[in-house]
Parts: structure tokens; C-alpha cells; sequence
């Protein structure tokens, strides 16, 4: 997505979302091109919003990302679904940014906290709760909000469940 700007994405999105693509075509498009340039917009490691106390501890101390992922908070799937279930009258351009600036973001963690996260699905709470972070709560991986001068850590808040 080099040279756009969100505006021209969620134009983008809107677009594939109000086509008749198939189902499965407009699946594809959002996995593999707008859900992950979303979610990596300020920096897949660096620049990342979120990180779990162990991979913010492996990034500082050991200075390399090759353990670490950037995994999406809400999974894929789920996004997917979420969005090809919308009503296509209900498909606006405000309602994707307020979609998109809310449920579609990652979070750094390490490959061990990634292989005890449930994949396909949010726990039950999410649906009432709308918690965002219930995959990680259960697991009790503690999550930190990052902000980011260049690669230097200006500021660590813990996400409180």
C-alpha cells in the first residue's frame, strides 16, 4: 500500500466490499492486502502499537524480531467475516474507518504466546463485552500499549482487561 494514505485504502475497501466479487474473492483481497497493511501501518515490530510483555522484553534486550509475530488481535478470519456479513446498505466509508480503527490492529508477541492463542475464533465474552483482548486475557499474556519515537520506546502503558 506504498503512496496511499488510510483515506485512498478505505476508498479501496469500500469498493471491494460493494462489488459483485465473489465471496471468496473479496475474502482474498482483504487477507492478504488490506487486513495486514492495516494492521503493520505504523511498523510491523517497530512502530507497533501493541506487544506483550515478553516480546517487548525479547525487542529491548535481545534486539531482534526473530522470534517475535505480529498477529493480528482480532484474527483474520474473524474480520473477514465480520465484514462479508455486513448488509450492503450499511457499508459506508465512515462505518469502515470506525471498523477498521477499532477491530483491525496486532499486537507483538512472542512465538510461544502465539502457538497458546486460539486461531480462528474470539472467546464468548467478545460478543457481549465486545473485549478485544479476551484471547489474551484467558492466557493471561499481558499486553502493553507502546508509543514510538522512531525505534525508541517513549512511553509503556499496560492494557488493563
Amino acid at each position: 500500500m506504498k503512496n496511499k494514505n488510510k483515506q485512498d485504502v478505505l476508498n479501496d475497501i469500500f469498493i471491494v466490499l460493494t462489488t459483485s466479487l465473489s465471496l471468496e474473492s473479496k475474502a482474498n483481497i482483504l487477507s492478504h492486502c488490506f487486513l495486514w497493511a492495516w494492521s503493520e501501518w505504523d511498523g510491523k515490530y517497530y512502530g507497533c502499537k501493541y506487544f506483550s510483555e515478553k516480546a517487548l522484553e525479547q525487542l529491548i534486550h535481545k534486539k531482534n524480531v526473530k522470534d517475535l509475530r505480529h498477529e493480528h488481535v482480532i484474527p483474520r478470519k474473524k474480520l473477514i467475516k465480520l465484514l462479508l456479513e455486513l448488509p450492503q446498505q450499511e457499508i459506508t466509508i465512515e462505518y469502515l474507518e470506525k471498523f477498521f480503527n477499532e477491530w483491525v490492529m496486532a499486537a507483538v508477541i512472542t512465538k510461544e504466546e502465539d502457538k497458546l492463542l486460539p486461531i480462528k475464533d474470539m472467546p464468548t465474552n467478545f460478543y457481549k463485552e465486545k473485549n478485544i483482548w479476551g484471547r489474551y486475557q484467558n492466557k493471561n499474556i499481558k499486553i502493553y500499549e507502546i508509543t514510538w519515537e522512531g525505534k525508541n520506546i517513549t512511553e509503556k502503558k499496560e492494557i488493563r482487561f
